[in-house]
């Protein structure tokens, strides 16, 4: 099992998520505008990164990034981090890639992020820029070693509390299989004026739940789109902080996406 399932399930829907996403505007270029549109409209609502402890501060930086956040937006301490996994998230945005890949990826992910102290930092630390990406991680050590100024109090890590949801986000539905299908015969459909893809559509198709384990026991079409929940093989393994993955998968086998995440 992961030590942080908590943190483990934030990385898979994130992953899961950013999938997703690529799929629809690369699948069905009809929506792409409005899909992008809501996409600004979730990350306008999204909480303030200094008012969160590090690690959790990270997760809402990959999150807002995914949503097509800029990353001149993300404060510089985060960097370094970000740009450690931001190549693992592009390997998931693919024609190709699935569910399974989403959970290696988590694993991938889980490896790099849970090292992250999830400690408060001082205004000082938030505003720094001038600090080498590479030097950031030696910069922050784990607060249980060494709490100095970066705590609120210091030598105190804060438990991992779960991200904010992202409310147009979540399972799809029997409906959306429909309109693949429909998409699939009809390659016009998404951008007829007949087509009822509006806005409120995408939020409706994207609101009701499908259960993960229907989709690994292949019991549902949508097998492929959004899950809610670490598939159980990923779920089954130990996971030790700084400990490399010895199987990753056909993953990381692959080439990196063209495609720029979001």
């Amino acid at each position: 099992m992961f030590e942080d399932e908590k943190l483990a399930t934030d990385i898979f829907t994130l992953t899961e998520d950013a999938r997703i996403d690529y799929l629809l505007k690369q699948e069905y270029a009809g929506i792409k505008v409005s899909y992008e549109q809501i996409q600004l409209d979730a990350l306008s609502e999204r909480p303030l990164f200094y008012s969160l402890p590090l690690r959790e501060a990270f997760l809402e930086s990959l999150i807002q990034t995914s949503l097509g956040g800029e990353l001149q937006r993300i404060p510089f301490i985060l960097r370094g981090w970000l740009n450690s996994v931001l190549s693992v998230l592009q390997q998931v945005q693919s024609r190709a890639a699935t569910v399974e890949d989403s959970a290696e990826a988590t694993i991938r992910l889980y490896d790099i992020i849970s090292t992250i102290p999830n400690v408060s930092l001082s205004a000082q630390k938030w505003d720094l820029t001038n600090s080498t990406e590479t030097g950031l991680v030696a910069d922050i050590p784990p607060s249980r070693d060494n709490g100095d100024d970066m705590a609120t109090e210091p030598g105190v890590e804060s438990p991992y509390r779960n991200a904010a949801g992202v409310d147009f986000r979540g399972s799809f539905n029997p409906e959306l299989v429909q309109l693949r299908l429909r998409l699939k015969e009809d390659p016009d459909y998404a951008e007829s004026s007949s087509s009822p893809l509006s806005p409120e559509m995408l939020k409706q198709l994207a609101g009701k739940e499908i259960k993960l384990d229907e989709v690994l026991r292949g019991e549902h079409p949508t097998s492929g789109l959004y899950t809610t929940e670490l598939p159980a093989s990923a779920k089954g393994q130990a996971i030790v902080p700084g400990k490399q993955n010895k199987n990753p998968g056909k993953l990381w086998t692959g080439q990196l996406s063209d495609e720029t995440p979001g």
